[in-house]
């Protein structure tokens, strides 16, 4: 989403240019403003989409413009005026309603009839005194049950055991179920990205050698200089956008993502590891 202003250069376009007149690159101003080179492109191109939320947004506008000597405040308004020019603008917020479903009436279930009709005869004599003699052996063992059966308890055993197992499956889907998704997006020897749905990025670092880790939370590094972990120590982090570090010795280290256990991130090289959050 860009913030182009017609009449005078975009809020991106000046501080394109006032960094070029000073002659400094990205890489010159994330190291003076802590600021990650793709949100400084970001701000440049006037595009909204690549910042994380706008109150970050508006931060990093505001330590980039400082640093360039330009006035923060002027432009922050700018940015926003534009943002509000465009959410007003007719059709900018309107979205087509999905027409409503259509549901068609179930097929008319067809009785066939029966090509054959029973044919019913006159009960014979001989039969109808053979059904007499059953019905009264019929009718002497029931009485006799009635006089001599014993009711049986119910098992509750079996019962108990039906609703112990239906628990145990009901939990073991609940555990299968829980837990945020973790999906990897960029897997290279200097650089893991992860984006984890639905959550607040949490890291974990376990470490059983020396190793350098610098650390970004949201796109800001608190440690520009790093700084160096040993054997046995345990670090930490979250962020509610992103969380990065990067690793001096990532043979060594062990990370967990919000209690998913990743281990060693690589071997022998400095390597990124990038989780981000998703909706």
């Amino acid at each position: 989403m860009g913030v182009d202003d017609p009449s005078r250069p975009s809020v991106g376009a000046t501080l394109k240019a006032r960094r070029e007149e000073r002659g400094e690159t990205f890489r010159d101003v994330e190291n003076a403003t802590k600021i990650r080179t793709r949100y400084l492109a970001a701000l440049e191109d006037d595009d909204i989409e690549l910042l994380p939320a706008e109150v970050y947004a508006l931060g990093f506008l505001r330590s980039y413009a400082r640093h360039l000597g330009l006035d923060a405040e002027s432009l922050v308004r700018t940015w926003r005026a534009r943002l509000a020019e465009q959410a007003a603008e007719p059709g900018s917020l309107t979205t087509s309603a999905p027409p409503p479903p259509t549901f068609e009436a179930p097929p008319v279930p067809v009785v066939r009839e029966r090509s054959r009709r029973t044919s019913v005869r006159p009960p014979r004599p001989g039969g109808v005194a053979a059904a007499a003699v059953v019905l009264i052996l019929i009718l002497v063992a029931i009485v006799y049950g009635l006089h001599h059966h014993t009711p049986v308890a119910p098992a509750a055993a079996s019962s108990e055991t039906h609703v112990s197992h239906h628990s145990k499956r009901h939990h073991h889907r609940a555990a299968a179920s829980s837990g945020p998704a973790l999906a990897t997006t960029v897997d290279t020897p200097s650089q893991l990205t992860m984006t984890i749905k639905n959550a607040t990025p949490s890291l974990t670092l376990a470490f059983n050698g020396n190793c350098w880790v610098e650390v970004w939370v949201n796109g800001v590094t608190s440690n520009p200089y790093g700084h160096t972990y040993t054997s046995g120590q345990t670090f930490s982090v979250s962020g509610s956008q992103s969380v990065e570090v990067r690793l001096g010795n990532p043979g060594v280290v062990a990370a967990t993502v919000n209690g998913k256990t990743l281990g060693p991130i690589s071997q022998g090289t400095v390597r990124n590891l990038l989780i981000e959050t998703t909706p």
